[in-house]
């Protein structure tokens, strides 16, 4: 028998099946003559796959968390003599390398006997992080840098990716020594400097019990870490993603659909059902994922929890150590209406199974702005009699769980409808000035002001935690008069500029809102007119419009 222990969790390995009831019971009486409780809701027996130590272990040996080489598997391929002499080779090389460089051996399992190492890097892009022991990687982590770190000191910035580092791997270096190699020379001696900055302040904090000592070493022999906070520059926008719709019947196919997302620098996806083809394109490719669930299948989902569980087993568990779901959404704009009954149901089956299968992905809903009753101003904001009787009990099962809840936003059909009342400017993300105030908030932009209001709808039900992801927003480029490219070019690229500058709104400042473009092609099987003409792409993969999805590279 093989008990593996770490804080307040305990894994069981499990020989053959009468042996592992043995080992099970076995560890139950230690639980039982220490006095030691086990929470039943969070146990989990006779389990083929686990999720333990940021590992996936199954009957066939040990996997890796797709979350801990994402930096690694969605490294771009080189596009120019620059890039290419800092990553010489072919592309069928390349991407046999990520693949090796993001596997068990070359990744292995961490040992708590042997010394953790945490080594650094940042740029005036990004950073990049990369866990080791012995010489060996157990994890790789690189994130841009937003807007208003950019102009930070390059001590602040080499700071800052330090206590990144610690953030994300705390839990394997709480307790035990570790080393931190670090590029900048100052950062040696930061205890023993006088503490005078923000960051350092939240530094002595971070860094307050942990036993670890700093070991300067050269840029040059710093590569990795170098490596991962340099490609940032090439990646996709913060918070940005796309919609990716089906219907139409002369779209390409999913695994070219996945290179153009790659080649445009497109980091974050959503589909609305799992289709598998898609799934099975997505694998490895480092793309993030909302996987949407078919309104139709709302009801069973919900009236029969075998059903919900069967439906995690086809669609996610095939794919989850090569596809990274952020969010599953159980339907998509059915509030108000026949099948909202059905959401809440559907959202705790689908969850249940995942926890069943120990698998730790965020259930929610998406909705639209039909369910807001008031919305003007932005603080009156509040759901109609209609919605608020399936949202103030979703909202709480969100709150409870520290799920996000998705919407779907689209300032163009506010302006459309209205637009003898709406500043087109207001729509289109220009204004500068403020042209709505509300209270000590002001509001330059239609977007902001939408969200805003859904943020006080769900204050007024009592979950004012509950984040909002918005899952769509868009603006047509034909089949209507305020339906044109240039309208459309205008709002999306304002649009990934605001979201990219990581300011937030009004009511939640100095936070990346996270926000899927709808959508990435035109549609010919969608309703005639603007439904079909939401898209960035033809179906040949050619641009409706450019947008800039790397607006701050330098």
């Amino acid at each position: 028998m093989v008990t593996l222990s770490l804080s307040d969790d305990f894994w069981v390995d499990k020989c053959a099946s009468y042996l592992s009831i043995i080992n099970e019971l076995l560890v139950l009486a230690a639980f039982k003559q220490n006095k030691l409780f086990a929470k039943r809701s969070k146990c989990n027996f006779s389990k083929s796959r686990v999720e333990y130590l940021r590992h996936i272990t199954n009957g066939e040996g040990v996997d890796t968390d797709p979350s801990k080489v994402s930096a690694i598997m969605s490294w771009p391929v080189s596009k120019n003599l620059k890039e290419l002499r800092g990553f010489p080779e072919t592309e069928e090389a390349f991407e046999r390398l990520k693949q090796a460089m993001s596997t068990v051996p070359v990744l292995f399992t961490s040992d708590y006997n042997k010394t953790f190492i945490i080594e650094t890097d940042a740029n005036n892009q990004g950073i990049g992080v990369v866990l080791s022991q012995d010489n060996r990687p157990l994890a790789y982590y690189s994130k841009a840098l937003a807007p208003k770190h950019k102009g930070k000191s390059v001590y602040e910035k080499e700071y800052m990716v330090v206590l990144e580092g610690i953030d994300k791997w705390r839990h394997y270096v709480q307790g035990n020594h570790f080393i931190i190699k670090i590029v900048h020379f100052s950062l040696k001696y930061l205890i023993e400097q006088e503490v005078t900055t923000v960051i350092q302040k939240k530094g002595i904090t971070k860094l307050s019990g942990l036993d670890y000592k700093i070991i300067y070493r050269d840029e040059a022999e710093n590569r990795v870490a170098d490596a991962l906070s340099r490609i940032l520059g090439e990646q996709g926008v913060e918070g940005i993603g796309v919609n990716y719709g089906l219907l139409g019947n002369n779209l390409p196919p999913p695994a070219q659909v996945i290179n153009l997302l790659k080649s445009r620098n497109i980091q974050n996806i959503r589909i609305f059902d799992p289709n598998q083809d898609v799934l099975k394109a997505l694998e490895g490719s480092g793309i993030l994922l909302i996987l949407g669930t078919r309104n139709e299948d709302l009801q069973a989902l919900a009236s029969d929890p075998s059903f919900a569980k069967n439906w995690i087993l086809t669609n996610v568990i095939p794919h989850a150590s090569t596809v990274k779901i952020t969010y599953i959404s159980a339907g998509n704009e059915v509030i108000p209406g026949p099948l909202a009954t059905f959401v809440l149901g559907a959202m705790q089956n689908l969850d249940s199974a995942l926890k069943a299968n120990n698998l730790n992905i965020p259930v929610t809903t998406a909705i639209s702005l039909g369910v807001l009753g008031t919305s003007y101003p932005p603080s009156n904001g509040a759901f109609s009699g209609d919605a608020v009787q399936f949202l103030q009990p979703i909202a709480q099962f969100l709150a409870t769980k520290q799920y996000p809840l998705l919407a779907n936003v689209y300032t163009y059909f506010a302006y459309s409808g209205t637009p003898a009342q709406i500043q087109l400017d207001y729509a289109l993300l220009k204004s500068t000035a403020p042209i709505v105030s509300d209270g000590q908030f002001q509001y330059n932009n239609l977007f902001d002001a939408t969200v805003d209001s859904l943020y006080a709808a769900l204050e007024k039900v009592g979950q004012s935690a509950v984040e909002i992801v918005v899952t769509e927003t868009g603006w047509p480029s034909a089949g209507d008069v305020y339906a044109t490219i240039d309208n459309a070019q205008t709002y999306v690229n304002n649009l990934v500029s605001h979201v990219a500058s990581g300011q937030g709104t009004p009511k939640r400042p100095g936070k990346v809102l996270q926000t899927y473009i709808f959508a990435l092609f035109n549609e010919n099987q969608k309703p005639a007119g603007t439904e079909e003409n939401f898209g960035l792409f033809y179906p040949n993969m050619t641009e409706v419009y450019h947008v800039n999805l790397t607006p701050y590279q330098n």
